[in-house]
């Protein structure tokens, strides 16, 4: 038909008019298709509402197999992953499947109108994005919210574990201005297991007390570097270095899977109403370093390793109907912390505010990565001599002080260094303890009580008792309000990563 009349009423040259034909064929061929994706997604839609009738709605989930694929199932209570049973030849038919994110998640406003979900990742360098191209772009957080990147708040901080944030969450929001501390979020991820747990329950009870109706998603994920040893020999990649020619297989980690177990009891317990994800091994070491799932460090997620969680954390929320059609699609209200903090961190920014704020002498602050582009740092370095740092305490009473600095197992080669605050109750604080089991040599932030900060201005002195290579490195300050007594004998800082992570 458009071949007769396009010929019959122009003079267009032959092999034109086939083109224009061909392009109207392939206009009516497109609006077809679509009019019957829109008809498939209204009955899936129907048909995935009976069936939503039909489940108990108890929102405590944990991740099972089912049909070769990962999915979230509901369950009366969180079950022992030692208990379920996966078969390897399953997943492997997973993991050899293209990421292809085909849609960002989205909610609706009060009027039931589309709008990009609010999106907030919290974690480790792995969600920081360390090892991509484009870190704004290409971490999973902002692939799932892709392509509104402005709604997705990626707030993870390299080598720092998750006492941080679970003590400062309130100044972490405040302090992006962008974000502003009256934001609510759609869904949170949080993923703190290779950089150290302490403070994760009370993190996830912040969260929580804040954003009510938010979707809190665990998400648990491992490396090569961390996970692999040479089979029969036991050595691990750090002692033997990434060598693809060694037989590699999986160690088994029994102490962590036992704290594990402990806080995806608690993530889906009434009080939190979370969620988990672990990202799924395959058979082999090797085969994930063969999908190209981590960088040349075997420690960090590439961009194809992104993509894949990405993809998968999308599956996996978008085949849950208690998400999609409950959480998802409604409006979040903002509840109120149960306690204050005040907290100043420059180890990403570099920024210290001015006196009398913070006011400090006998150090100077200095980016240790300024020999590489678009990565910072930064961190007060001490002198031999000593400094002090005097800060202003916004609170009417006492409060605790928690000191943040860089920490490394191997080789020795920080100071042993006295602290005192307002002149009284020394201590000794060691920066070689602590750190990261996976990589002794990997400088790690590491926090530790030392000392009241009283109403007003206070002053801590920093005193070197010994010479070493590097120099004391303070990477922040923590002031904590009142906290109910159970919330306070949690705070226990001390090595922070004495577990083999």
């Amino acid at each position: 038909l458009p071949l007769l009349l396009v010929s019959h009423f122009t003079e267009l040259p032959e092999i034109m008019i086939k083109k224009v034909c061909c392009s109207f064929a392939q206009l009516i061929a497109s609006t077809f298709l679509l009019l019957h994706y829109e008809a498939t997604t209204v009955s899936s839609s129907s048909e995935t509402n009976l069936r939503r009738k039909e489940i108990d709605t108890d929102p405590r989930l944990s991740i099972t197999s089912s049909d070769n694929k990962r999915q979230l199932s509901l369950v009366s209570a969180f079950s022992d992953p030692h208990s379920t049973v996966i078969k390897i030849e399953q997943y492997n038919e997973v993991l050899q499947e293209t990421p292809k994110l085909s849609n960002s998640l989205r909610g609706l406003d009060a009027n039931g109108n589309q709008r990009p979900l609010n999106i907030l990742a919290l974690g480790g360098s792995v969600t920081w994005g360390a090892k991509l191209s484009n870190r704004f772009e290409q971490t999973y957080p902002k692939l799932i919210g892709a392509p509104n990147f402005d709604h997705v708040d990626n707030f993870a901080i390299r080598a720092t574990g998750a006492d941080y944030p679970s003590l400062c969450i309130e100044s972490m929001l405040a302090s992006k201005a962008e974000v502003g501390a009256s934001k609510s979020y759609d869904v949170i991820f949080f993923e703190f297991v290779m950089n150290g747990m302490n403070g994760l329950n009370r993190l996830m009870r912040r969260l929580r007390q804040r954003f009510p109706d938010a979707v809190i998603v665990f998400v648990r994920l491992w490396s090569v570097l961390g996970d692999a040893k040479e089979l029969g020999t036991n050595r691990t990649v750090f002692e033997l270095g990434k060598d693809a020619s060694i037989e590699w297989v999986w160690r088994e980690k029994a102490k962590l899977q036992e704290i594990l177990r402990d806080i995806k009891s608690y993530v889906v317990s009434d009080e939190i109403q979370g969620y988990v994800y672990e990202l799924p091994k395959p058979e082999s070491p090797m085969d994930a370093i063969e999908k190209g799932w981590f960088a040349d460090d075997w420690q960090h997620l590439s961009e194809d390793g992104h993509a894949f969680l990405a993809d998968d954390i999308v599956r996996l929320l978008t085949s849950t109907p208690e998400i999609i059609h409950h959480v998802l699609s409604s409006e979040k209200s903002l509840g109120l912390f149960s306690w204050q903090d005040q907290c100043y961190n420059w180890f990403e920014s570099g920024y210290i505010p001015p006196p009398p704020e913070i006011y400090f002498e006998g150090a100077q602050l200095r980016d240790i990565l300024s020999d590489r582009i678009s990565e910072f740092k930064w961190l007060l370095e001490f002198s031999n001599a000593g400094g002090i740092i005097k800060f202003n305490s916004k609170f009417p009473h006492s409060v605790p002080i928690g000191l943040g600095y860089m920490t490394r197992r191997e080789p020795a080669e920080y100071p042993l260094v006295e602290i005192l605050v307002n002149g009284a109750n020394p201590i000794v604080l060691n920066p070689n303890q602590g750190g990261n089991m996976v990589i002794p040599t990997a400088h790690i932030v590491t926090i530790l009580d030392i000392g009241f900060a009283e109403p007003g201005e206070n002053i801590i002195t920093i005193k070197p008792l010994e010479e070493r290579r590097d120099p004391f490195r303070v990477s922040g300050l923590l002031l904590r309000g009142v906290m109910d007594v159970e919330e306070e004998k949690e705070v226990e800082f001390h090595e922070t990563d004495t577990i083999e992570y």
